[in-house]
């Protein structure tokens, strides 16, 4: 690739009001210690950069080694392959929150689809985030696939909505490209995720933004907005598996853990038991995380909503590797009492269906 200063210029979309990056700053500088966290999908985990050339691991170590010391900074990576921002909405307080991070690295462009529900669930993950007891910084981070898809459109709009800082290396790979200083292969070797050079060129962007804030007078904090852009309908999304669920009948489904995002599922084995998955909850919006496979024995379960079907889902999927797939199976208006019944349809009694995890949310929204 030439001239690697212009694409740390292409990425840099938007420095934000940088108050809570200066509060973040100031307590790396007093010598205090420090958590970093990046919430994404698999490009974020580190499919293809490995365990320890995952871009934010190398950020994390050069952000040590220029502003602080390594042993003052914790790395935390949140990001689980095959993961929407519905998904990191669901496990954000298993993944994210309970490490009381001071920053937050966001990552779903190319893992979300351009509809209101992702829309809604992206602008409720970030107000989850900027709201929580530590109020950390945020930054978002837009990648790209080689032929262009990602969301960086309604995700851009969110975070000029907030002010929050971004980078774009979407547009960066693709002005580069376009003006013949690089090609898709200097960044990715594959379809979507970046290799180790290209998760190098991350961590240097992210690198570039943090010397560019330092380098900007303090801005006053700003109060997040009253109006929402897209809505925060799924603000108060919980997780629900196997550790925390109530008034439940597993059936014929046993404990299961083939889904290693969600490990503490339920699964219908072909030996199995016929009875049905049985579930009571009070909600509003009710999530299902199922597993898909590539695995003939992968069959199909009809789900049932206070005794009427409500859908037939296939988890036997060509492509399917047991990652997480989801479904929106109860969306009302206002929070009521409902049953849930899965069972596997006639002719598949003997095949295998995998639960993985629940996401759902009450009627309550905060004020």
């Amino acid at each position: 690739m030439q001239d690697n200063d212009r694409f740390l210029e292409y990425s840099l979309l938007d420095l934000g009001n940088n108050a809570r990056i200066k509060s973040f700053l100031k307590k790396v500088s007093d010598g205090e210690q420090v958590t970093m966290v990046f919430l994404g999908g698999s490009i974020t985990e580190r499919y293809n950069g490995g365990v320890d050339g995952c871009y934010g691991k190398v950020f994390t170590e050069m952000f040590g080694e220029k502003y602080t010391t390594s042993d003052k900074v914790k790395f935390r990576n949140a990001g689980l392959a095959g993961t929407d921002s519905v998904m990191g909405l669901i496990r954000v307080e298993r993944d994210v929150l309970r490490h009381s991070p001071d920053i937050v690295f966001v990552e779903f462009a190319v893992n979300d689809s351009k509809d209101a529900l992702h829309r809604e669930a992206y602008e409720s993950l970030l107000l989850r985030l900027l709201q929580s007891e530590k109020k950390p910084a945020v930054v978002l981070i837009f990648v790209r696939a080689q032929e262009g898809y990602n969301c960086q459109g309604q995700m851009q709009a969110a975070g000029e909505h907030y002010q929050l800082p971004m980078l774009s290396i979407s547009d960066a790979v693709l002005r580069m490209t376009e003006e013949g200083r690089m090609l898709w292969s200097d960044y990715g070797d594959d379809y979507i995720h970046p290799h180790r050079q290209g998760n190098r060129m991350i961590a240097d962007c992210l690198m570039n933004y943090f010397h560019q804030a330092d380098l900007m007078p303090e801005d006053a904090e700003v109060m997040l907005p009253d109006e929402v852009l897209y809505g925060r309908t799924f603000y108060n999304m919980q997780l629900m598996d196997e550790t925390n669920a109530r008034s439940v009948r597993a059936g014929g489904f046993v404990p299961d853990n083939s889904v290693y995002q969600f490990p503490n599922g339920w699964c219908h084995r072909r030996e199995g038991y016929k009875e049905p998955f049985e579930l009571q909850i009070t909600a509003r919006h009710l999530f299902l995380i199922y597993r898909e496979s590539n695995d003939t024995n992968a069959g199909c379960a009809e789900v049932y909503i206070d005794g009427v079907r409500q859908c037939i889902l296939d988890s036997y999927k060509v492509t399917g590797w047991n990652n997480p797939a989801l479904r929106h199976i109860i969306s009302k208006e206002c929070s009521e009492e409902h049953r849930i019944e899965i069972k596997m349809i006639p002719g598949d009694e003997h095949k295998e269906f995998a639960i993985a995890a629940f996401g759902y949310c009450d009627n309550c929204l905060p004020s």
